[in-house]
Formats: C-alpha cells, structure tokens, sequence
C-alpha cells in the first residue's frame, strides 16, 4: 500500500509524507498491551473494532486470529445491498475496522464489499448528509474514502469525498477565524459529542447555534482533522493552513501543558486548575497526525510529542483511563470526575485512547518519496516493506537495517522540548546535530536535521542525554520544566506549595532538581490546587526539589507559580 501512496492521483495532492501502514508497528509495551487486555469484555461495541484491531497488530504475533478480526470478518460478510447493519455511524464504524483488515491482509473480497458500501453510501448520500454527526463530524468518513482511493483508485470514493466536502459544515472558516469564536461558561463535565449533536436548536451554519461545537474540545479537534483531509483532496490553500491558524488560537486560550487542550469537555482557559479531558487528547493525536500528510513544518510533531509522551502516557497509567487528568493534583483517591468512566462512555474513551494510540506508533517513522522521517524515539520495530527497511528503535537509539540500499536519504526531528543532541552513524561518518545549550533556556519550535547522505545497512541514530533544561511560561506567570521531550514535575506530598525561582539543573543520574521557596498564598479548591497564585513572595530560604517525569507522579504539582524575583 505504501508503494503507491505517493503517486500524484488528482484531485489528491501529493502526500508531503505518509506514517506506516496498519501492521508495519509493532511494540511489547505493557501499557498498550493492557489497554488492548481491558477491551476485550467491551467488543460488542462496533466503535472499538478499529482500535482493538490496530492495538492487536501493534502487540500480537497473529493479530489475524484474535477475537475482533472475527467479528469484523463476520459482520463485513453478512452485507446486504452493499449495507452492514445498524445505524449509518455503526457502519461507518465497521467500514473503518474493515479497511484497516484489509490493509493488512490486501484481501480482495474484503476490499469489494467495501466497495459495494461505498455505492450504497452514495445511492442513500441524500439520507446520509442530513445527518447532523455527519455534518459536525465528518473526519471519520472522510478519512475513511481518502484511504480507500490511495489503495484501490475508487471513483466512486472520489465522488463522495467531493460531496462530503461541499455538504459537511464549514471547518475551513471555523478554524480560519477561530480566534473571534465566542467563549461559553459551561461547567458540565460529562457531556459528550453525541449529546451535542443530538441538540434540536443546534445549527452548524448558525454562528450563535454553534458556539457549543466550536466550544468542545474533541469535535474542534475532529474539525481539524477532516480540514487537513479536505486540504488534501483539493489542495485548497485555505483548507491547507485552517489547522494551523486553528491550532496556533486554541492553543492560546485553551492549550494543555500536557498536550491538547484545557477541558472536560468543554474548552475551559490554560489554567493549571483545569482539567484535560483523555478523549479530547486521543482526538487531537488524530487531528494533528493528519497535518503531517500536508505540511513540513515542525508544530504537528510538536503537539504529537508533547501529548504521546506526556499526556497520553498518564491516560494510559492503569490500561483503563480516565475521564479526565489534572497537572496539578493532590489526591490518590480522586474526583468523581476522574474516576474511571464506567458503560458507554468508558467504551468510547478506550476507543478513542486505542486509535491515538495506534497512530502515535504508526508516526514514530514517517516515510516519504525520497526520505526516511525518524521523528520521535518510541521503543518497537518498524517495517517499510517496500524499501525493504527495518528500524529497530529504543527508547535512546535506533538501528536501521536495509537490503540493497534503500534509494532513501534520513531525516530526525528534535522537538522543542527535546534536549538530547543527536548523534547520527551513517558508514564512516558521525553526524552531530541539536547541541542543547547548557543553561536553562525557554522552549522553542522544533527542527528537522538531515545528513543528505543516502541511507546504508546499520546506520545509527542516538539521543545523547544532556544536562540542558527548558522551562515554559504558562498561564498566570506559572512555569514549568522541560527535558528530552517529558514535562518535570513534583511528586506531591504534604509539603507542595512552592514557587520556582527559574533554576533547574540537571544531575548525573538524570534527574532533575527545581530550586524553589516556600509559599502560603496558595489555596485548596474542591480537594485539589487552586489556580496558581500570581508572582507570590516566597517565605524562607530556597530549596532543590526532587522532580519525575510528568507520568511518574500520581499526585503532582506540574506548574509551579513563579517567584516575584523570577
């Protein structure tokens, strides 16, 4: 499939870069191997076929004979008219586990029943775009057709991708001017995209009506995603750059220091008191992962990186994740809100989880006409069957095998928050690259390197830890730590009302100390930390806090107020 994925089909452009197909992955990660455990009681719910699949092909040797390939097969078989059963989103929903089997098995019966779908989807297309969570939502049937044509030429996906895009509502100027959107003080935490959608007064061209979709975090995220995807088949200038404008304004009133945004569900400011829904962080993944098919630029793999390993590691803890998180948080036994999600919306958060999950291994390497993308060090073993590679990758290293030579030259991205220097092996040669600063300096955009030279059997890539921190100005002239990708935080106790005076070093055995003073001005609201206190006067002499990763700490303080001598 991946051979054919840069061929210039019009009306399509031409794909800036593409991640590994479905079975190309592969990691022995406890925590994804879990999370892949705890679905399967739940897989009568056709919406975690296609994240249990992908999760199975990530973590089994024969992901063909687990459960869910079963029930795929079987419902993909009953077709009748072209038609699986249930509703038009239950379909969708088998449409989409179907065409990640067939991607892996290159069946083509399978990929003629889809076919048939696809010509009963447009027989019944004037039914179907009278659906609101078509309307609202369309990342997920697009994403769907876009695939289906790079892998079979569909004519029939061609034209529904047209219709979809001309009858779905308008992201493009949504996102576009996305910094004008009013802001709503709503403080439900449970309510979903469905109940949203089911609203009678809603209405997607109303620019009122729909503030409470512009308002919630995982259908703006989900905006985002079919933005990149219509941008994709029209090469459309101004579809092409509404996820940037769109994610650089969310981002300013609503980003997560941990990745995504602020809310649960509901778009809710930058401040550290606020909760980061694990739906609207696996539904961001997604978003900016399909950003990646159009643009070269650094901030997609910015946000990847800084959800993947920071906000989506704490989500995927205990293999069954919460509705919500907190960076700053005190207690163990948490929040009715963030207890684990129980029926319906416990099963559409795993499949949420599972999908950003599958995608985020999926991008570790990217491949494109002329280069290999090494982007983020994610431990497992990736296959580019058609160049006959395989990257074997550790959590500070990865090893590239390749037969014959590969024609491909390699690239490696640095996030702004990574503060390892790369060292690249290629035949004789060393190449050096991201030399950290060794004082404490402020993040910034990230970069890719390249050698130029063309990839050969056994070249290397290492991330050598370094002693440089980073430190991010957050809302209310907090901060907070940063180095080689994860978010440093402290390991709450009785003892956690501290404001950072700005120091930070970093010792040999790799962990990191804060220095900070004592402060009493920080209040307890609803069992947890209040928003941080404003430049507070620190009482009693600086102290060096002991820090951990951001996922390490159950009970946390991630951004610190900062002294008023900062």
């Amino acid at each position: 499939m991946i051979r054919t994925i840069f061929l210039e089909r019009a009306p399509l452009i031409r794909l800036r870069r593409s991640g590994l197909n479905i079975g190309n992955a592969r990691t022995g990660n406890t925590q994804v191997k879990s999370l892949y455990d705890r679905m399967a009681p739940f897989l009568s719910s056709r919406s975690l076929w296609q994240g249990a699949f992908e999760l199975a092909c990530l973590t089994t040797e024969d992901p063909l004979h687990e459960p869910v390939t079963a029930l795929i097969r079987r419902e993909t078989e009953g077709s009748q008219n072209g038609a699986f059963h249930g509703s038009f989103t239950e379909q969708l929903q088998v449409a989409k586990a179907a065409l990640d089997l067939a991607e892996f098995t290159a069946d083509r019966g399978l990929m003629k029943r889809l076919a048939e779908w696809c010509r009963w989807v447009e027989v019944n297309w004037d039914q179907i775009i009278s659906l609101q969570e078509v309307r609202v939502q369309p990342a997920d049937l697009m994403e769907f057709l876009i695939r289906f044509y790079l892998m079979t030429s569909s004519q029939a996906a061609l034209r529904l991708c047209a219709r979809l895009r001309s009858g779905a509502m308008d992201w493009t100027t949504a996102l576009q001017s996305y910094s004008s959107v009013g802001r709503l003080k709503n403080n439900m935490l449970t309510e979903k995209p469905q109940d949203i959608l089911s609203r009678s007064d809603l209405d997607e061209t109303d620019w009122q009506k729909r503030l409470c979709i512009l308002n919630h975090g995982e259908l703006v995220a989900d905006g985002m995603r079919f933005a990149a995807l219509a941008g994709l088949f029209s090469g459309n200038g101004q579809e092409l750059s509404a996820g940037f404008k769109g994610w650089k304004a969310v981002q300013k009133s609503d980003g997560a220091v941990c990745g995504g945004t602020c809310g649960a569900p509901f778009l809710s400011g930058r401040g550290s008191a606020q909760p980061v829904s694990t739906a609207v962080l696996s539904a961001w993944v997604e978003a900016l992962a399909a950003q990646l098919y159009i643009t070269e630029a650094a901030w997609p793999l910015d946000g990847m990186i800084r959800i993947g390993l920071n906000g989506l590691q704490e989500a995927l803890r205990d293999g069954r994740p919460a509705p919500v998180q907190r960076v700053n948080r005190l207690k163990t036994d948490p929040a009715p809100e963030t207890a684990p999600a129980e029926g319906e919306e416990a099963i559409r958060i795993l499949g949420r989880a599972a999908r950003a999950v599958s995608v985020f291994y999926r991008w570790a390497v990217g491949v494109s006409a002329d280069a290999l993308h090494l982007h983020y060090p994610l431990p497992g073993k990736y296959l580019i069957p058609g160049r006959k590679m395989v990257v074997t990758m550790g959590p500070r290293a990865a090893r590239i095998r390749v037969r014959d030579g590969s024609g491909l030259s390699l690239t490696v991205f640095a996030a702004g928050t990574e503060t390892r220097e790369i060292l690249i092996h290629s035949g004789s040669q060393l190449y050096s690259f991201n030399q950290p600063e060794a004082d404490l300096t402020e993040i910034r955009e990230g970069k890719t390197f390249a050698t130029g030279a063309a990839i050969q059997d056994q070249d290397r890539v290492e991330w050598a830890a370094q002693d440089a921190v980073r430190y991010e100005r957050t809302h209310h002239q907090g901060i907070c730590f940063w180095t080689e990708n994860q978010m440093r935080v402290l390991d709450a106790g009785e003892s956690w009302r501290y404001a950072a005076t700005g120091r930070a070093e970093k010792e040999k055995d790799g962990s990191v100390r804060v220095e900070a003073v004592p402060v009493e001005d920080w209040r307890i609201q609803d069992q947890q930390p209040a928003e941080i206190p404003v430049l507070p006067r620190g009482e009693g002499k600086p102290v060096m806090l002991k820090t951990v990763p951001y996922e390490k700490a159950r009970n946390r303080i991630a951004v610190f107020p900062r002294t008023a001598k900062t």
